[in-house]
């Protein structure tokens, strides 16, 4: 027995709740809307007074059916929609926009779409927004430097060719250290080289995390007479951590966790 195909023009609240709830069925549902996200509009005021993002309200449609396999999507428009008894030029208009094979039935409607260009995040597109946006440029270029630099100075805290790092540990923490100076500092590292993947992967969350650590040492600069300068310095760099993740929270779009019904 042939499994039904439902097309659901619209991912507004009624179709999205009809494609969830077809979603466990034997059916192939297919959702199309103009718009490759669903949008919370009730909290629309919300992002306009910000005090939400717009990514907090957006929420992508194949994100959403991730898991249901028996749910696709398609970022089109629907222009026009055809009885059942199409003629084959129609069907093989729609093949021609869809992104999938169309069975030509006698029991069902044949809808004709316009695609639009989905937005795909390339090297190109990245570098023309870039051109237009500066703030957007202070981001990727800190997101890349506070991914770098911490996995560079995790590493070399195992080798020591930048600098002696065990000179820079405080006495207390050595002294509390259940390490000698040189295995505190290879933990240090450690630390420094998954705060930088971290920081790379999701800045929104993980760039409060490193300047949580910036801030731990330059108190144990300050409580290590000599290194004044260099406790400056750090202290820099953690605003500059800090900025990282406030714009973070503008162009790095917040983790959605799912719940199972």
């Amino acid at each position: 027995m042939s499994r039904h195909r439902v097309v659901i023009v619209g991912g507004g609240f009624g179709g999205l709740a009809c494609a969830r709830a077809l979603a466990g069925r034997p059916v192939d549902v297919l959702l199309v809307d103009r718009r490759d996200y669903h949008q919370f509009t009730p909290l629309l005021y919300q992002v306009a007074s910000a005090l939400l993002t717009a990514p907090d309200i957006a929420y992508p449609f194949r994100a959403a059916f991730r898991r249901a396999r028996s749910v696709r999507f398609l970022h089109a428009e629907a222009t026009a929609a055809a009885s059942k008894n199409a003629r084959q030029s129609d069907t093989e208009e729609v093949e021609q926009h869809m992104p999938l094979s169309v069975e030509r039935r006698p029991d069902m409607s044949v809808a004709s779409f316009r695609a639009h260009a989905h937005e795909t995040y390339t090297l190109d597109h990245l570098l023309e927004r870039s051109k237009g946006d500066p703030a957007y440029q202070a981001f990727t270029a800190l997101r890349v430097g506070f991914t770098l630099l911490p996995i560079v100075m995790g590493i070399d805290k195992f080798f020591n060719n930048f600098v002696n790092w065990e000179q820079y540990l405080a006495h207390w923490i050595w002294n509390i250290s259940p390490w000698s100076a040189v295995h505190t500092m290879h933990v240090v590292g450690i630390i420094e080289i998954v705060a930088g993947v971290l920081v790379g992967l999701k800045p929104r969350y993980f760039a409060y995390l490193v300047a949580a650590w910036l801030g731990g040492i330059v108190v144990n600069l300050l409580t290590y007479s000599g290194y004044y300068d260099i406790a400056l310095r750090d202290g820099a760099l953690m605003l500059a951590a800090l900025t990282l993740a406030r714009l973070a929270s503008k162009y790095d779009p917040p983790l959605h966790l799912r719940h199972r019904d």
